[in-house]
Order: structure tokens, then sequence, then C-alpha cells
């Protein structure tokens, strides 16, 4: 993992995508989910889970966005469920 900016998801037992989040800096970001004890009760549920971590590296902060929000609108994870509703 290197600290290249892109988007990451969360998958389920299923293989459905759980949950969509963009990265500025991969190392920085997936280095804090493995610090379980130190999770809240929502982001607990979403590791608890979560059966794989797929990643996707872009070439900058403005494309993971513009991934990331595509990802969201087509898939509708449940834990992105704050921007499922918006139209993009």
């Amino acid at each position: 993992m290197d600290s290249s900016p892109g988007v990451y998801w969360f998958l389920g037992a299923d293989a459905k995508i759980l949950y969509v989040v963009k990265a500025k800096n991969f190392k920085h970001c997936i280095r804090s989910y493995p610090r379980i004890h130190q999770l809240g009760p929502k982001t607990f549920k979403l590791v608890h889970n979560a059966q794989a971590i797929k990643c996707q590296v872009l070439d900058s902060e403005r494309e993971s966005l513009l991934s990331e929000a595509e990802l969201i609108r087509t898939h509708q994870p449940v834990f992105n469920h704050s921007l499922t509703a918006t139209k993009i």
C-alpha cells in the first residue's frame, strides 16, 4: 500500500459493496482500521461485516472524489446512506 490517492471499498460476504471512501493517502487510511477496540459502533459493525477490502489507486484527489461519488451512486452501499439519497 503506498501513499497515493484513490478509493477503497469494503465488501460483505456476498461481495456486495458495504462502504466506499476516498483516500488522500492509502497508508494513513487503511492503517487506522486494525485498531478495532478503538472504533465507534458504526465502524465496528462495518469492519465486523466486511470480508474484503478492495482499492483503486488514482492519479489525483479529484479523480478519487469523482470515483467515490460514482461508486456510491451506482452501488448505494449501506454504510454510505447519507450520500445515496443525493443526486449526483
